[in-house]
């Protein structure tokens, strides 16, 4: 489906917030959940919740609509509200998912396992000369 929305991007001394942004789906779309390692893992370790999140596997989207912050310090709080049908479940789904994280740690959580990944490519690329 498609996404429109408004994120207003407000920049001082260097630094970066998102205030009161918000994402809203224009018109129907389908939610498909297959081989994602990680949320077959929260399946797993949260057994409880296998019911409502297989629901999402496979979800045809009547309505997603989303909050978006973000601090000038990096945490950013995401809100998420799905609303949808499960046509091999025939049931109705009102999905709400609520998010914290800290994104400039997790920017750099990913840029050093970048680093580290290109330097035993180069090590391993060397010894094998």
């Amino acid at each position: 489906g498609r996404l429109a929305g408004s994120l207003p991007v407000h920049f001082d001394s260097g630094k970066i917030e998102i205030i009161d942004g918000s994402l809203f789906s224009q018109g129907t779309g389908n939610l498909k959940i297959t081989n994602n390692a990680a949320f077959d893992s929260v399946m797993q370790q949260q057994q409880e919740l296998q019911p409502v999140l297989g629901l999402l596997t496979n979800l045809d989207i009547q309505k997603l609509n989303s909050s978006v912050a973000l601090k000038n310090d990096g945490w950013l709080k995401l809100g998420v509200n799905l609303q949808g049908y499960n046509k091999q479940e025939q049931q109705q789904v009102n999905f709400n998912y609520n998010h914290e994280e800290n994104v400039f740690t997790l920017l750099r959580a990913l840029r050093l396992s970048d680093e580290i990944t290109q330097k035993v490519e180069q090590q391993y690329s060397q010894k094998g000369n």
